[in-house]
């Protein structure tokens, strides 16, 4: 299975460069897609029950954009997949029946002890796939959900319990029950699938504990060989990271049909605005990562190195979307390189070629962009050397995260930047926590970033010049993000040195520390300023990253 999906969280737009239509996907070489639309139009697949006529008027967009992607999907010959969320339900059934569906003394919140509700969730799941019978199946999501953001549905976290009822089940039979429920209506009663997404941030959960994950398997309704029944979970344990080892849950599930997820568009690496090449990763796992403890599994993890250990039912490629915010890009064409390269690195992998994610930047360059020789080849070099620039700027290794945070279960690392935040607060805190050897590391680390940045600029630039007008015009946008992510790329250099240099200061005080310190983060608010008011608005680039507290760490030697 190649699937594709745009990932359009429930009360967000539609994802920013465009979506990647039905027919696109097919020509990409994916044999189904995913669509995220339909979790909203619980309980409204007929809009005449909205409770309102705003919420009918919305509901009847949906369907027809649904409607629209369905027929595309049918012509273009792709597997139709839908979305839903479980527990969820509108709220007027809600409320109409509270005693039926929710905790007990809790009437926002739907309980999983209740069998009036799981049956109400199976059918509300039903409906949707019943609006497009040609559909393969339901990808159903527990847990995690979205759904309390829209005003016309109440939905509740199945892994935790609110009352009296659902607390004795324990998590393992909550998620069970209302899988089972789902198995029997969807795949044993109308014969479609039903893949169940693990993803769940949080330990203890199926997604990240591998022992859940196998009592869930265990339980499962139906046999993992009659294939109606398929698990997915992101590749990362955890976000989609690269301070995330191989996801050791999916390895935990025995036989049961693995699906895997990719994101083309990281949310933690500037969302498609900086080139970020993935296929490597997904392929060989990721060396700078740590390392995955699963017995006869090498620790980079990755899908050649899994294949024979899981049941590969394939992957879902996220071609577009993911996270919350921005940068918002105006030209996708990053990203493109990503999701182009899913279907022939599968390929690849499945006839077991050593290594299958080779040569795909330069294919991608030369036959989807139509770039010369040369200039797909400088294309080809600077997205081979993105991995490890965008795993210096945005990451710390390991060994910088060796010191927890209070609650001791993630690395102080992890959130910093996330989407188009740069949170300098967080990032000091970070830096006051790093054991001494590690700090000039860390610096040096950012400085690489920007200057492998400077270089693809260079090489790009280069290119342009040599070759044909045509090759110019393309190259130019590409030029234009590679400025964006130098300014930024200095920017964080400047921060990090700066900060490091703050602390200096602060354990041993001096008139030559302090003016140390002051002059790195004036530079880093230099940087900054180029970047927000000068580079964002270059040909290609993505909208400005936002900070929280760069202005206030700058000011903040300010009397020493």
């Amino acid at each position: 299975m190649l699937l594709a999906t745009n990932v359009r969280n429930p009360a967000e737009p539609a994802p920013a460069g465009g979506e990647v239509r039905p027919a696109e996907a097919a020509e990409l070489g994916y044999d189904g897609v995913v669509i995220f639309e339909t979790i909203p139009l619980l309980g409204l697949t007929d809009p005449t029950a909205a409770p309102d006529e705003d919420t009918r008027r919305w509901a009847e967009h949906l369907l027809e954009e649904v409607d629209a992607k369905a027929a595309e999907a049918e012509a273009a010959g792709v597997a139709l997949w839908l979305c839903v969320d479980a527990p969820a339900l509108p709220r007027w059934q809600v409320a109409a029946r509270p005693d039926r569906f929710t905790c007990r003394r809790r009437t926002d919140v739907l309980c999983p002890a209740r069998p009036a509700m799981i049956a109400a969730c199976v059918a509300a799941g039903v409906e949707v796939l019943e609006r497009w019978p040609a559909a393969a199946g339901l990808v159903l999501r527990v847990g995690d959900s979205d759904v309390n953001k829209l005003p016309h549905l109440v939905g509740s976290n199945v892994y935790q319990p609110n009352c009296g009822r659902c607390e004795p089940l324990g998590p393992v039979q909550r998620v069970l029950d209302l899988v089972r429920g789902f198995h029997e209506a969807v795949v044993t009663q109308r014969g479609r699938k039903l893949i169940l997404r693990a993803w769940n941030l949080g330990d203890g959960l199926m997604h990240e504990d591998p022992a859940v994950a196998a009592e869930i398997a265990a339980g499962l309704p139906g046999a993992p060989e009659d294939g109606g029944l398929i698990l997915s979970f992101k590749h990362t344990a955890g976000d989609f990271r690269r301070d995330r080892a191989w996801n050791a849950s999916s390895l935990a599930v025995g036989r049961w049909p693995v699906l895997y997820e990719l994101q083309c568009q990281r949310e933690y690496e500037g969302k498609g605005g900086i080139p970020a090449w993935l296929p490597p990763t997904w392929a060989e796992g990721d060396a700078g990562a740590p390392p995955l403890q699963v017995e006869g599994v090498a620790p980079a993890g990755g899908l050649r190195a899994v294949n024979d250990r899981v049941n590969l039912a394939g992957v879902m490629s996220w071609v577009r979307g993911g996270g919350w915010g921005g940068p918002f890009v105006s030209d996708p064409v990053w990203i493109d390189a990503n999701a182009w390269a899913v279907p022939p690195m599968m390929e690849r992998l499945l006839r077991g070629e050593p290594e299958p994610s080779a040569g795909l930047a330069e294919a991608w360059a030369s036959q989807r962009l139509g770039l010369g020789a040369a200039a797909a080849a400088a294309v080809a070099e600077a997205l081979d050397d993105s991995t490890e620039m965008v795993r210096q700027a945005f990451y710390f290794r390991p060994g910088h995260a060796a010191r927890r945070n209070v609650a001791g279960s993630r690395p102080a690392t992890s959130r910093w930047v996330s989407d188009d935040v740069v949170d300098v607060t967080k990032l000091a805190i970070l830096i006051d926590r790093l054991p001494e050897d590690l700090l000039d590391q860390a610096v040096t680390a950012k400085a690489e970033a920007a200057a492998t940045a400077t270089r693809m600029r260079l090489r790009l630039q280069a290119a342009a010049a040599a070759g044909g007008a045509a090759d110019a015009r393309k190259l130019k946008p590409l030029i234009g993000t590679l400025i964006y992510t130098e300014s930024l790329f200095r920017c964080f250099h400047h921060l990090t040195a700066g900060l490091v240099a703050r602390r200096r200061h602060r354990e041993k005080p001096g008139a030559a520390t302090a003016d140390a310190a002051r002059r790195l983060l004036q530079a880093a608010v230099s940087d900054w300023m180029h970047h927000t008011q000068r580079h964002a608005n270059a040909l290609g680039t993505a909208t400005a990253f936002r900070e929280v507290g760069l202005y206030e760490a700058a000011a903040s030697l300010g009397d020493d």
